[in-house]
């Protein structure tokens, strides 16, 4: 079954939550719906920078702010939202995304992979509550120095 919804409209987001709930209650819940928006800073335009700030961290702090009540009423829950490794390390080009990453970051200290989401989600992680868990793959480890293994 699926529902409709746009994450930046607090309405459809509210919706969302009360029509998931009413299924039998809300155990997960994921943040990740985003747009790309790939120009310069000198040329991308503040209509830019508004649409995806909107969708990547209004539409996030939305569903945390709706699903919350709802998890707490059935006894808990986890809310996993996901973020890029563009929010830490910036990427060129894309001074939007990255900072709606960043911001998204600030906000959940969440992580960014599907076998860390299915992780949080899991009882396993019931101790973990405020912490970055980054998932990049490697991507952006530190070399050791040489003659290191």
């Amino acid at each position: 079954m699926g529902i409709a919804c746009d994450v930046v409209e607090e309405d459809s987001v509210r919706h969302l939550v009360t029509q998931a709930a009413s299924l039998g209650g809300i155990d997960v819940w994921v943040n990740n719906a985003g747009i790309l928006r790939t120009k310069s800073l000198a040329d991308a335009t503040l209509a830019d920078f508004r649409d995806l700030i909107d969708a990547h961290v209004q539409g996030s702090w939305l569903g945390i702010k709706h699903v919350a009540p709802t998890m707490r009423a059935c006894g808990g829950g986890s809310i996993i939202t996901m973020s890029s490794i563009g929010g830490k390390a910036g990427l060129a080009g894309q001074t939007n995304y990255s900072t709606a990453q960043a911001a998204i970051v600030g906000l959940t200290k969440a992580a960014e992979i599907g076998s860390a989401a299915v992780f949080l989600a899991s009882d396993m992680s019931s101790y973990m509550t405020g912490a970055l868990l980054e998932v990049s793959g490697g991507r952006f480890m530190e070399r050791p120095p040489r003659g290191i293994p």
